[in-house]
């Protein structure tokens, strides 16, 4: 049986004056980051839920955001069709990355923080040098926009969320597709993988999140609650929790504990 949500939820954060896009908690689990179609980035108070700062840049809706390992640094992508790299703790821009030709839809740091992943609506993935900014290659993938992106924290993997339904597991190296996992009625939005990298969690326009099975590609969980389109999730830093942003205008933490092999 399907779980069906809301007694996992366990606090819904409000601030943003558009649709949440994106997602993610810091490194030390202390802070939530989260993007707009209000074209702004926000840090929360992971805890108390309290909004701390709003950072402004970029000139189009904020689709993507990500930490870097050690928590210096932030990044963004936008519909303006670029990245962003920005001071953790001031808030100041730091790069603009530039080479997709569509919509920035999603964005990672390598666990060794070297390397960024993005994702776009031109159909590409590329990894870029973190230092540099320079893009070091481009994947061709899916059958159509891409929409969401992802290392494993090995970073030998890379996964990919599309609106072709599916998410697909990449080798890093040889670009090589090693599993499609199939189970989403409508377009793949968003993913993430757990700490630990057993877990891989997805949300979707058909309003739900799925936990699955990294290895084999079995949907876990699927967890019921939101209201309309989910854009954006992310596992803490301890992988108990995952924080959902959505097309409903809020974000939702769950419990991300699986309890057996089977969905539930």
């Amino acid at each position: 049986m399907s779980s069906n949500k809301s007694e996992f939820l366990i606090k819904t954060l409000i601030g943003h004056a558009r649709f949440v896009r994106c997602c993610t908690y810091s490194p030390n689990g202390q802070f939530i980051l989260s993007g707009s179609v209000d074209k702004t980035l926000k840090f929360w108070d992971a805890e108390s839920g309290l909004e701390l700062r709003t950072l402004i840049g970029h000139s189009h809706n904020v689709e993507a955001c990500a930490y870097n390992p050690n928590g210096q640094h932030i990044l963004s992508g936008s519909a303006d069709n670029t990245l962003k790299i920005w001071d953790a703790h001031t808030g100041e821009e730091c790069h603009t990355l530039t080479g997709h030709t569509g919509l920035v839809s999603s964005c990672a740091y390598s666990p060794d923080g070297k390397w960024i992943l993005s994702g776009s609506w031109d159909g590409t993935l590329k990894i870029w040098n973190a230092a540099s900014g320079q893009e070091q290659r481009t994947i061709s993938a899916h059958t159509n926009d891409i929409s969401s992106c992802a290392f494993n924290p090995d970073g030998n993997l890379i996964l990919s969320g599309s609106w072709d339904k599916t998410l697909k597991i990449w080798d890093v190296k040889s670009g090589e597709v090693l599993n499609t996992l199939k189970g989403h009625h409508q377009s793949v939005r968003a993913c993430a993988y757990s700490p630990d990298g057993r877990f891989i969690a997805s949300g979707s326009a058909d309003n739900t999140l799925k936990i699955w099975d990294a290895t084999t590609g079995e949907v876990l969980r699927t967890l019921r609650g939101h209201k309309s389109t989910i854009w954006s999730c992310a596992f803490s830093p301890n992988g108990h929790r995952i924080v959902s942003g959505s097309f409903d205008w809020t974000l939702k933490i769950w419990d991300a504990e699986i309890e057996s092999g089977t969905e539930q």
